[in-house]
């Protein structure tokens, strides 16, 4: 129970900043000793109109405001009702920001995000109405503001009212920390603790949550036997006509380019080879190949391994795929394997709750974790929703290889999350990774992935780029300061346990430690202030600013060398210096000597590996690699600082680590072809050094009819890119868009190559389409990907204006989208350190690094936005390029080749909007 006295506080407003946005609407709730005893609410004329948003959202429209008093004439019964009470609500912190704009208010807060942050750690997120669904019995009405401060006083009263189940011990662990961390909560919690000592009342909840004691043997691997043909006829009693999956799998249609693709890859794992498989959208593909691997891998007692480049593919197979493949009666032991990033360290984990002086962030997000280990037995961070600004704090706990101590630690043999997922793959028959994962494996000469015969790499179309990014190095600024902490934390369990015998040792040896800390601090900030002059960035500007620069002959870091050498020599006699310390540690009388010398070696080898890191990657003289730095300032003054180095030509790297030993490689997307041909992707992944008879290719066609469900125009209207000033360009964008978006309705996606160029069309259109009815939503300015997507599928008039992560992996199905519209041929701009680097490589090669390299990829890239518009057979929609060089230019008829569409259409805005218009209304 919460007791004594509370005011549940929630405001509707114009927008999300108090100094510029206005109140329309605010419910107050008091609650007394756990019972609701009254409420206050009043709709506010903010005097002016309201955002489409808004609107959208709440409900609420001008017309219900033109008769509520101002903010002003209710704020004394505001302020009256809320008195000095402690003010509970959902980021209450927000709508107290709101009041205080008028009157100071310093009541306590007691946020509810916080506390189900820490009760329901696992909760798929934290938003109110999710929050509620789990907990309460609805249904509650959504951003209003009565509703919503009732629901958040009821959340909380549930809320608190669960920590009976947790145990004495983690009631006052928890408080513990939650005074550290600055909270309001932890008086709930210390009275919680309090209130079962005195009942006698023991919550069960607490300590690390046991995990099940499977026999985890591993999986033994034929060596040279005979195989076990898996027949391609095989394939059709599953997924032909009739097959297992028609009886298990609602609405289930037959697709024979499924059929065909999982022949071909079933003929790939019985001979061998490297099968190239193009799938159009529909066809099925990761059954296509899912099937095939788990009757082969079954057979033959041998492993597969999928990798893909999305998580929501990987989660695709594993949520939805497998489950289907048990379903249709194939056992399969299946594993989905993470790098050790995603694991809790038990370890580092209880080293730092050791640490005495955390900071109240940390203190925070332990209190999340310490709840978290009482359910988890994965030990997986996915299953936290750790959002950016803590994703350092949880780099500091995980269980990656640079923090591991393998076998020597306690916790390896039955305890370690990362040793016991590893265990998991050990005994599977399929494995579930990642492109980074694949890569992290070949870089450390296979010690990361359990051994395996088959790959299947799908959405292939970015093997040349992970590869590029996990083959090479980095070396970043917040790297340093993470070894430079872990340091500090090592040093104050170090003094805190000196040895009786040899303590004048012991003292100067962790002052000379403390010196060399202070050393490689003041060489980093002089390293690390050139690089922001180096980049040009301007510390005072108080705005984002992100820039990268390529490391070349003339524009490299010589002018730094004194300062690059001065911070290595300090890291390396830091690091040495911790080695030292680690063996004198072995041969003292130190409680807990073991664990402590183990952790001091191990930073210390850190170290010495983020020396060599730094040389590597300041290093731009080698042709084969390309160096670049890249640096931003945050709005807070933060800055982010990396030097990269990676291989320019991957192609060479792989055949030398990857075909070399693998000899049945299956790689699938919906686009590998440029102009109906493998040539450009054979290249670019180093196929074209393996024997070319071993290489198969494969095209299936979509299962859409896109001639009928589809128009695809070119527009007439927009000029050229290049052909007129930049100011007339954009002038001509904003004016097409605002027409086709309000004479179409909305339901649009438009595709934009530049994000600068996004934001400015955004701020010219924005005000006239809304006024039309249609709400705008813009990539990294009114929310994340998802949420936009959310937001549009739920709007029926509304647009999205996307780019980069919008052009592939979106899927909107339905009548939600009707229209796409790509910009502009996304060309990657030359300025692009590693895109110049392969350009440049080519043209040493006597080839034209346009045409070989920056059309092949704009290609791709096009087809892919041009996925996003047909989803399903349903579907019914327009893509519409407003780039006239796909028609104007020699190369265009390459990108009009490499669609499923035979045909395109050519007209003015005008005559394009009315066929739209009577296309789309027409009854098929």
């Amino acid at each position: 129970m919460l007791k004594g006295t509370y005011i549940g506080l929630d405001l509707e407003t114009t927008g999300l900043n108090p100094e510029k946005h206005q109140i329309i609407e605010v419910g107050l709730i008091k609650l007394v000793d756990g019972v609701i005893t009254e409420t206050y609410h009043s709709l506010v004329n903010p005097g002016t109109g309201l955002p489409l948003r808004i609107k959208r959202l709440t409900g609420i429209d001008d017309e219900m405001l033109a008769d509520a008093p101002p903010i002003e004439e209710i704020l004394p019964e505001i302020f009256e009702f809320i008195g000095d009470a402690p003010l509970l609500g959902h980021k209450v912190e927000f709508d107290r920001d709101f009041l205080s704009t008028f009157k100071y208010l310093d009541n306590p807060i007691y946020d509810t995000v916080e506390l189900a942050r820490i009760v329901l750690p696992t909760a798929p997120n934290h938003r109110l109405a999710t929050l509620c669904e789990l907990c309460l019995e609805g249904p509650f009405t959504q951003h209003r503001a009565l509703d919503d401060a009732k629901a958040s006083v009821l959340l909380a009263l549930e809320l608190v009212n669960r920590l009976k189940d947790f145990n004495n011990e983690l009631l006052q662990d928890l408080t513990r920390l939650l005074k550290l961390a600055g909270s309001s909560w932890y008086t709930i919690f210390q009275q919680a603790a309090f209130d079962q000592f005195t009942l006698g009342s023991w919550g069960k909840m607490g300590g690390l949550k046991p995990l099940k004691g499977e026999n985890l043997k591993n999986k033994v691997i034929k060596g040279d036997v005979s195989e076990h043909r898996v027949e391609e006829d095989e394939i059709e009693q599953y997924i032909g006509r009739g097959g297992a999956i028609s009886k298990v799998l609602d609405r289930y249609e037959y697709r024979p380019q499924q059929i065909e693709m999982a022949q071909a890859v079933t003929k790939t794992m019985n001979e061998g080879g490297y099968l190239l498989a193009e799938a159009g959208t529909g066809t099925g593909k990761s059954m296509a190949y899912l099937l095939p691997a788990a009757l082969y891998a079954k057979r033959n007692n041998q492993r597969v391994l999928i990798s893909t480049h999305t998580i929501n593919l990987q989660e695709q197979l594993w949520s939805n795929d497998l489950p289907l493949l048990q379903r249709m009666g194939i056992k399969v032991d299946a594993a989905l394997v993470k790098g050790r990033g995603n694991y809790l360290c038990l370890r580092r984990w209880y080293a730092a709750l050791r640490v005495e002086n955390i900071s109240a962030k940390e203190a925070a997000f332990f209190a999340r974790l310490m709840v978290w280990l009482t359910m988890t037995e994965t030990g997986d961070r996915s299953e936290l929703n750790i959002p950016w600004y803590e994703s350092e704090l949880w780099k500091n706990l995980c269980a990656e290889s640079a923090g591991c101590i393998g076998t020597r630690c306690r916790f390896f043999k039955n305890l370690c999350f990362s040793n016991r997922a590893r265990r998991k793959a050990d005994q599977a028959d399929i494995i579930i990774a990642n492109h980074s994962l694949v890569f992290s494996d070949i870089k450390a000469d296979n010690k990361v992935l359990p051994q395996y015969s088959v790959l299947v790499m799908d959405e292939a179309h970015h093997l040349e780029d992970a590869a590029a990014l996990h083959l090479g190095t980095t070396f970043t600024r917040a790297d340093l300061l993470r070894w430079l902490a872990d340091i500090t934390k090592l040093t104050g369990r170090l003094n805190a346990a000196p040895p009786d015998d040899n303590r004048q040792w012991w003292v100067a040896k962790l002052a000379e430690i403390k010196v060399g800390q202070h050393r490689v601090k003041e060489a980093a900030q002089v390293f690390f202030d050139m690089l922001v002059q180096f980049l040009k960035l301007d510390l005072d500007a108080g705005k984002n600013e992100y820039r990268n620069l390529r490391l070349k002959e003339g524009k490299d870091l010589s002018h730094m060398a004194i300062e690059i050498e001065n911070l290595t020599r300090r890291v390396n006699t830091l690091s040495g210096l911790l080695i030292q310390m680690a063996g004198e540690i072995e041969g003292q009388s130190v409680e807990g000597e073991s664990d402590m010398a183990k952790e001091a070696a191990l930073v210390g080898e850190s170290g010495l590996a983020l020396a060599a890191d730094i040389l590597y990657v300041c290093d731009s003289s080698s042709a084969d690699t390309v160096n670049w730095v890249e640096g931003g300032i945050s709005e807070k003054g933060m800055i982010n600082m990396s030097i990269h180095a990676a291989p320019v030509e991957v192609g060479p790297l792989l055949h030398r680590t990857l075909y070399s030993e693998k000899d049945k490689i299956i790689f699938t997307s919906a686009t590998l072809t440029v102009d109906r041909s493998f040539q450009y992707f054979i290249e670019r992944s180093g196929l074209d050094l393996v024997q070319p008879e071993l290489i198969t290719g494969i095209q299936v066609e979509s299962p859409f009819d896109y001639e009928k469900q589809s128009l695809f125009y070119v527009l007439n209207d927009v000029p050229m890119p290049g052909s007129c000033s930049e100011e007339e360009y954009i002038n001509s964008l904003a004016r097409v868009l605002t027409e086709m978006i309000i004479g179409t309705g909305g339901k649009m996606l438009v595709l934009f190559t530049a994000h600068r160029m996004l934001k400015e069309i955004y701020y010219r259109v924005k005000a006239t389409i809304e006024e039309e009815d249609i709400l705008l939503l813009g990539h990294e300015i009114d929310g994340s990907r998802s949420r936009l997507v959310e937001d549009f599928k739920e709007s029926e008039r509304a647009v999205i204006f996307g780019a980069a992560s919008f052009w592939e992996g979106l899927d909107i199905p339905g009548d939600s989208l009707s229209l796409v519209v790509l910009v502009k041929l996304p060309f990657w701009p030359p300025s692009v350190p590693v895109i110049e680097a392969r350009m440049e490589a080519l043209e040493r090669q006597n080839k034209n690094g346009f045409r070989c390299y920056n059309l092949p990829t704009a290609i791709i890239k096009f087809k892919q936005g041009f996925g996003r518009l047909i989803r399903t057979r349903y579907d019914k929609g327009v893509v519409v390029v407003l780039d006239r060089r796909i028609i104007g230019k020699a190369y265009g008829h390459q990108f009009l080749r490499s669609l499923p569409v035979a045909s395109y259409l050519r007209d003015d805005l005008g005559g394009m909007l009315n066929k739209i218009k009577i296309w789309l209304n027409e009854v098929d």
